[in-house]
């Protein structure tokens, strides 16, 4: 959805998406941004601060973080390891302004044309590289510290935001198993934050972030396409793969070389391991290839799509 919003004939903005009476907006200023950018030889990526925090209006939480009553200031909650203030700031810091704007304790700041509004705001007008001062407060202490900006990288994230790629899936026998991404929540809709199954969301909530540099990533049982010969794991859709073939899985590389090395024996079978509930699906490796023919005809599926394929000795 992208709708002019327009005022005395002049175009301020644009509509993206709607929420109940709520109508989401991206400002003229965020636009002209990305036509000066076409024009440069070299795109600027927007910045991020990698800080996670939440509300401090609570009298009790502000004495713990010895701040006074002014309603200033956010809780900090968690910093990135991609963060550039990584080393400096810390959780149960107090983030009070960022450059020249000063934070409230909701975590919002006054725009001079759009009024209150999120902090996140503040970085629609910062580049990555550009250097941004913290003044935070810790053990009653007020600190300030400045940095050169990270670009934010959505590819990194361990539950990535919507990108311009196509969604990373592999089936095999049937499974269809899909990197957990925001994209993937938002396909139940408008109100995917109440229909999409709550295990994705829970990782999208609380576990989004990077870990070891963002090579983790969370690898869903999006679908089982029925058939004789995976019967019986039809009820586990929905849970996540964490270990195949006795491997350990945090990515699809990781998936993919557990597939490429079944363990040794007469018959070999492939081992899945799902969270939660600790399942186990099995099966096995014999005339796969001649299964994936079926589930293509069965199911309309094209020769394109990313289905393991037994290489021949």
């Amino acid at each position: 959805w992208f709708e002019p919003l327009m005022r005395n004939g002049k175009l301020v903005g644009a509509a993206i998406s709607q929420s109940g009476s709520s109508v989401f907006a991206m400002p003229v200023s965020l636009l002209k941004r990305f036509v000066d950018e076409i024009k440069r030889d070299v795109y600027r990526p927007f910045a991020e601060l990698g800080i996670s925090y939440s509300s401090l209006l609570s009298p009790a939480q502000r004495r713990y973080a010895k701040a006074d009553d002014s309603e200033e200031g956010v809780w900090v909650q968690e910093v990135k390891e991609t963060s550039a203030f990584v080393k400096d700031l810390q959780p149960s810091d107090i983030l009070l302004q960022v450059n020249d704007i000063p934070v409230s304790a909701r975590g919002s700041f006054e725009h001079p044309l759009w009024g209150r509004i999120s902090l996140v705001g503040a970085l629609t007008d910062i580049y990555a590289g550009d250097k941004v001062t913290l003044k935070y407060m810790r053990d009653g202490a007020v600190k300030t510290v400045t940095r050169a900006i990270g670009a934010y990288q959505p590819e990194l994230e361990r539950v990535p935001s919507v990108i311009d790629s196509n969604p990373r899936y592999l089936i095999f026998g049937g499974l269809v198993i899909q990197e957990l991404t925001e994209g993937l929540l938002q396909s139940w809709g408008a109100n995917w934050r109440k229909r999409a199954p709550l295990p994705y969301l829970y990782e999208d909530a609380f576990h989004s972030w990077p870990e070891n540099g963002g090579a983790t990533k969370v690898l869903v049982l999006q679908r089982v396409l029925p058939l004789d010969y995976n019967k019986g794991y039809h009820s586990m859709e929905d849970s996540f793969i964490t270990e195949v073939n006795g491997k350990k899985i945090h990515s699809f590389f990781d998936l993919k070389e557990a597939l490429d090395n079944p363990e040794p024996g007469r018959e070999q079978f492939a081992r899945f391991r799902l969270d939660p509930g600790n399942d186990e699906i099995i099966l096995s490796y014999k005339d796969i290839n001649k299964i994936h023919a079926q589930l293509r005809a069965r199911y309309g599926i094209p020769t394109t799509a990313a289905f393991w394929k037994k290489e021949s000795p």
